[in-house]
């Protein structure tokens, strides 16, 4: 096995699975298609050099039953399922992203990145409960970035299987012709995303079953939702609502009787987008205490009953009164609608206006450290020290704020030209006085509680201080009366000290390299309390770049 920057020296190479050739500028291009992955080899004067390792999916059930794990991809850069508060399970209107971008496997595909600092990202994590990765592939694996970028912020991360129109019915004759091949496919999807490291699968099944097979697709339901519980913890199975009990591609846009099979074999359902807000309430009816494992379809190109676009607030107005859970497909309408320049600005408006139908979550694991990065750049910086050159790698997107606050007079927006680490800074500009809220959270300390803060001026210096929220940690009754909340208040402009009869919280400054200015918070050890919630006050007009926080329990490593 080749791996990434190996140069071969002369002879012929050829991979057993497959291979082609092609001529690309006059050199000889080798494609070898290494199970799910694929590997180029540019050929030139008789050295060949592994270039990216790209992400492909999986087209046939040969493919899938055939697929074994690659020793060598075994260290892929993927990041385990952060914690979070609140938990997934803890939150009951849940928000579930469907990103369906021009086909999947773009940019995004590359393993180590690209050099498109423009392609499509996502950053609305702190606001989202679940992510799938979607095409139009029988079996669709997340590229590495994606995952990486959702767990980082505690979100679910999930594969898609579709089959679709005539090839998809004859596909799903093979698939579900006997229980021996039902066993033998729930295997290998569990094995996929146990081996990428992934949280679960959308089903989604776009042409007829046959009667006989029914009762065979119900137990891959059951079987794969079973099998990834015992596999991976936590994760889940969603089935899309196309066929009914009966094997008809009959979308409901509601829970049902014609359905209801499907959403008990399994944890959730997607409903289609043509639903009423009688439907809603059939649907709510229905499924009992299981309310939030009802995603509500919403399309934001708006090709159902609903308007999509900047008016996709609507919609989840409408599901959010009757306690569902929000399933949005294709949010990436603002990237494909829109001028690059644009982006931004259209994500701010729509985000913006569903942000109080939204649940934000935030970190609950020490240390907890970031640059605010999105993954994306015109240099990579470290220290305030810049390498140039554009690039793009979800993977090394950081934690993000709430993006879909409606914060008056504040706006938040990345910083391309001056970072301290990674390839942004989140920049803050004020029109007057003004708070922003960054994460709420659930962090514990035991020791000491260190908070650093690096920022600099891009405008007039103005008051800046740092609002801690420190909670008690239990909210049984007796606990409470000894622990209360405190909101402190900490001027990072100016060293001092703040007694109090609870704690006594130090904080220091320091000028760094390039302007850059370090704010530390230290606050001792308190039992019982835990902090919830933090927000920054800038006193005026001005522009404030933050290029890192870095939150640490000092009595860990």
């Amino acid at each position: 096995m080749v791996s990434e920057g190996t140069v071969l020296e002369g002879g012929e190479w050829e991979y057993s699975y497959y291979s082609s050739k092609t001529s690309v500028c006059g050199l000889t291009v080798v494609y070898g298609v290494i199970r799910s992955w694929l590997i180029k080899l540019a050929m030139d004067g008789g050295k060949r050099v592994c270039e990216k390792g790209v992400m492909t999916p999986l087209k046939t059930l040969q493919e899938l039953l055939l697929w074994e794990p690659e020793p060598s991809h075994s260290k892929l850069p993927v990041t385990k399922l952060k914690t979070r508060y609140p938990t997934y399970k803890e939150t009951r209107q849940r928000t579930l992203v469907c990103h369906d971008m021009k086909g999947g496997y773009l940019e995004d595909r590359f393993i180590h990145g690209c050099e498109n600092k423009d392609a499509y990202r996502f950053y609305h994590w702190s606001c989202i409960d679940s992510f799938v990765y979607f095409s139009h592939n029988f079996v669709t694996i997340p590229p590495v970035g994606w995952i990486t970028a959702g767990h980082t912020h505690g979100v679910l991360v999930m594969g898609t299987i579709i089959t679709e129109w005539d090839p998809g019915a004859e596909l799903c004759k093979q698939m579900f012709k006997d229980s021996e091949t039902v066993n033998s496919v729930v295997k290998k999807l569990v094995a996929i995303a146990e081996f990428y490291g992934f949280n679960g699968w959308l089903v989604n099944i776009e042409n007829k079953i046959e009667t006989d097979q029914i009762g065979h697709l119900e137990q891959f339901m059951k079987q794969l939702t079973e099998k990834m519980h015992k596999v991976c913890p936590g994760s889940q199975v969603v089935w899309y609502d196309s066929v009914d009990s009966q094997g008809k591609l009959n979308n409901q846009s509601e829970l049902n009787k014609s359905n209801r099979m499907f959403f008990d074999a399994c944890d959730g359902m997607f409903l289609d987008y043509k639903w009423t807000d009688k439907t809603l309430e059939k649907s709510r009816d229905e499924a009992g205490d299981r309310t939030s494992d009802v995603y509500v379809g919403i399309d934001v190109f708006g090709r159902g009953k609903h308007a999509g676009g900047f008016d996709t607030y609507k919609a989840f107005e409408a599901l959010r009164a009757h306690k569902l859970s929000a399933a949005v497909f294709a949010p990436g309408w603002t990237y494909e609608t829109k001028k690059l320049d644009e982006f931004d600005t259209a994500e701010k408006k729509l985000w913006g206006a569903c942000g109080e139908f939204l649940f934000p979550h935030g970190p609950a694991e020490l240390p907890f450290r970031t640059s605010f990065c999105q993954g994306y750049g015109i240099k990579k910086n470290k220290c305030g020290v810049n390498e140039n050159g554009d690039w793009h790698n979800l993977a090394l997107q950081e934690y993000q704020p709430n993006w879909a606050q409606c914060a008056r007079d504040v706006d938040l927006s990345q910083d391309l030209s001056e970072a301290y680490l990674g390839g942004s800074s989140l920049s803050i500009s004020t029109c007057r006085a003004s708070s922003v809220e960054l994460f709420v959270c659930r962090l514990q300390w035991q020791g000491q509680l260190n908070v650093a803060v690096m920022y600099k001026w891009k405008g007039p210096e103005v008051p800046l201080t740092l609002h801690l929220l420190l909670e008690p940690t239990t909210k049984i009754d007796e606990v409470i009366k000894q622990k209360r909340s405190v909101l402190w208040e900490c001027a990072l402009d100016s060293p001092q000290t703040c007694p109090d009869s609870l704690l006594q919280i130090e904080t220091t400054k320091d000028v760094l390299q390039n302007s850059w200015i370090s704010s530390v918070v230290r606050i001792p050890a308190e039992e019982g309390l835990h902090l919830g919630r933090i927000s920054l006050s800038i006193g005026g007009k001005s522009c404030l770049l933050l290029g890192e926080i870095v939150i640490k329990d000092v009595t860990k490593a």
